[in-house]
């Protein structure tokens, strides 16, 4: 078989990339080298960018997220932060101009070589699980870490990889397989094996749907339900939970009702401490609530929240409010409004399989961080160009 010249290409740019935790310290790769080839790939993807706006080329998922990434840059330069910024954004920043650029000039090249790296990552993840039940190896932080890391860390990469598995079998088979449905069960049973719960249930969901429902989506019957099911009612959803969860923390119901049947589940009341992390972040947040902070240090935000594992926001709408205020949020709030519109008038396969992708993200935003997850922001690209593809076909 001949070895495309662009997928080489793609695989150089994607690897430095998409290098777990655990491999980085297996191969004693140093930190400073890695985040180095990062930086260099960011300037040359930008540059690339930077060209093809200039020549209107551009659509504004890009150009959105793009300066969503610019104002959070500012944003950490007006509070002297920017160093630490750009250490924990630009590995994101680079992958959403990777995903661009590739989707864009070569579309089915990129997500094979996406979906190989991907897959490949998952199943040897699985395997270390296996073997290495209590963890592979011990950093500072944490004591139980595996190829792809802390078991918070799995999630970004198998959520990425389900939606890459599906929008391939779409390429090839117009559906599911027999592999393709084992592959998202071994991946949601790597997230049961490291208890990642948040990430287990949202994968288990994913998969579900996917092997249940979205499999059949050519029937009448079983579109009427995805159609019900649309990425705008799960993320209005998700949102309500949000706002009651943080904004309610203190009545007597939540303290009450919901705090007994937590107990009784064998859950921590205070949803594992994120409680007091929010009550901090909101007092960050209102501190600085029109431009943010960029970042906050780890440490800072342990010392504020009181929490050991305390290092940031713990929720993905309060942790957009720190990054860059109120501008950072209306900017989110404009790709998401416009991604929604995007897959609602291109109803198919691929489309209801990124609206689960999508909102379960957000499902598990409501308490943890997913800016952080390198893959995370490049999924709102993959999903523009997944889902203009399925409309030309």
């Amino acid at each position: 078989m001949k070895i495309k010249i662009s997928s080489i290409l793609i695989f150089i740019s994607l690897i430095p990339l998409m290098i777990g935790d655990g491999i980085q310290y297996i191969l004693k790769i140093s930190s400073r080298n890695l985040a180095m080839l990062i930086a260099i790939e960011a300037c040359i993807y930008f540059s690339i960018f930077l060209y093809s706006f200039c020549k209107r080329k551009t659509n504004w998922c890009i150009n959105t997220i793009v300066l969503i990434y610019i104002t959070i840059f500012i944003s950490a330069g007006l509070h002297h932060v920017l160093n630490n910024a750009l250490l924990n954004y630009i590995g994101g920043f680079a992958m959403c101009l990777i995903f661009d650029y590739w989707l864009r000039k070569k579309y089915s090249d990129f997500l094979k070589v996406l979906n190989l790296i991907l897959v490949a990552l998952i199943l040897l993840n699985f395997v270390t699980i296996l073997v290495f039940p209590q963890g592979m190896y011990e950093t500072a932080l944490y004591k139980a870490n595996w190829i792809l890391g802390y078991k918070n860390s799995h999630f970004g990469y198998v959520m990425a990889a389900l939606a890459s598995v599906t929008i391939q079998a779409y390429e090839k088979n117009k559906k599911l397989t027999f592999w393709n449905n084992a592959f998202l069960v071994v991946a949601c049973v790597g997230l049961y094996l490291v208890d990642s719960v948040m990430a287990f249930v949202a994968c288990s969901i994913y998969a579900v749907m996917a092997i249940l429902l979205i499999n059949y989506s050519n029937l009448k019957p079983v579109r009427r339900i995805l159609d019900f099911l649309s990425v705008r009612r799960i993320i209005v959803a998700t949102l309500i939970i949000w706002f009651v969860m943080v904004f309610f923390q203190n009545s007597s119901f939540f303290t009450g009702d919901i705090s007994n049947f937590m107990t009784a589940m064998g859950r921590d009341s205070s949803v594992s401490g994120r409680v007091p992390i929010w009550n901090a972040a909101i007092k960050y947040i209102e501190k600085s609530p029109i431009i943010g902070y960029g970042i906050i240090d780890s440490n800072e935000f342990v010392r504020a929240s009181g929490i050991p594992g305390g290092t940031h926001a713990h929720n993905y709408i309060l942790n957009i409010l720190i990054m860059g205020g109120t501008i950072c949020l209306i900017e989110h709030i404009y790709m998401y409004i416009n991604i929604v519109k995007h897959i609602l008038k291109n109803k198919g396969f691929v489309s209801y399989a990124l609206t689960f992708v999508i909102g379960l993200y957000f499902f598990t935003g409501i308490t943890n961080i997913n800016f952080y997850t390198i893959l995370f922001n490049p999924i709102f690209v993959l999903t523009y160009y997944a889902v203009t593809e399925q409309k030309r076909k």
